[in-house]
């Protein structure tokens, strides 16, 4: 079941800098999306979950985060939308268990950058 809620924020975790995240949990993007599509396939979703929200759901902005950068898309073959920042739609990672973690930057920064609240992606650090 998706929610019918997510809230959008900012945290400092390790030495990224302020990110976004949503549930306390990193937010990341997926690069070859080019700001207009989900391409991370399902295969891909297992590891890199895309935040989603009920069709009709709300999705806003906490702190740090810009709520006229937050949007929703459709994720292919399914029935709720991807919320996006400035077009980018933003995944989680399945290793990043607890709250205030940002594992998959150990698993690919390069091909999965965290989503800097002021320059949308970066692989390095905010």
């Amino acid at each position: 079941m998706h929610p019918s809620s997510v809230t959008v924020t900012t945290a400092t975790i390790g030495d990224l800098g302020q990110i976004l995240t949503s549930g306390g949990h990193t937010l990341y993007v997926f690069p070859p999306d080019h700001r207009a599509a989900v391409l991370c396939d399902s295969a891909c979703q297992g590891t890199w979950p895309p935040l989603t929200v009920t069709r009709g759901g709300r999705v806003s902005a906490g702190s740090g985060a810009d709520p006229a950068k937050l949007g929703t898309i459709a994720r292919p073959g399914a029935s709720d939308r991807v919320v996006t920042y400035e077009g980018w739609p933003l995944y989680r990672y399945a290793g990043d268990v607890d709250p205030g973690t940002a594992n998959g930057r150990g698993a690919d920064p390069q091909r999965w950058p965290v989503v800097c609240h002021a320059t949308v992606w970066s692989a390095r650090s905010c």
